[in-house]
């Protein structure tokens, strides 16, 4: 028996998978007893920080009006790229808050659409923060229905447009 314990030793002694010995039960620190990280990310893993293709937008509403920001092609819906290793609620609410200054209440988010790489939601916006529009647009306002429908598609894109219809509650006329 004690030959075969001496074989085994030095596999007892090891340390698993480069971490931290396992130990017994109850016998070590809180900390102990997990194996840790001891190999570096791969290079071809972007960093979390770096832009998907994906792409989320909101129509954005509060007492049935909605956020719209105007940039170099017309008006726009807030919203932008999703981040790697992020959700579409935590997307949005970061695209919505860096282009408009307004929080957003995700529990209201529901979404009412998608076209290609693009996801749409409708979501109520809670604070009343003075909005201000980022760099990328050129000025922010709010619109109502009626305005919505009365807007001409050089104006705005025409299935952004339908979005905003159904985020507000109106009807499509095709």
């Amino acid at each position: 028996m004690k030959k075969l314990f001496e074989s085994w030793r030095c596999y007892l002694n090891e340390t698993p998978y480069g971490g931290y010995n396992p130990g017994l039960a109850g016998t070590l620190n809180f900390s102990q007893g997990t194996s840790r990280m001891t190999h570096k990310l791969d290079k071809k893993d972007p960093p979390d920080e770096v832009d998907t293709k994906f792409v989320v937008k909101a129509v954005v509403h509060r007492s049935g009006e909605a956020i719209l920001l105007r940039n170099k092609k017309g008006w726009d819906l807030p919203g932008g790229h999703k981040k790697r290793n992020e959700g579409d609620k935590e997307a949005l609410r970061r695209e919505v808050f860096e282009e408009t200054g307004v929080q957003i209440d995700v529990p209201t988010m529901e979404k009412i659409g998608q076209k290609g790489n693009k996801t749409f939601y409708k979501v109520e916006y809670t604070s009343d923060a003075f909005m201000q529009h980022s760099d990328e647009h050129t000025e922010i306002t709010t619109y109502t229905l009626e305005q919505i429908q009365d807007l001409n598609e050089a104006e705005i894109d025409p299935f952004f447009k339908k979005i905003l219809i159904l985020g507000l509650g109106g009807e499509i006329n095709e």
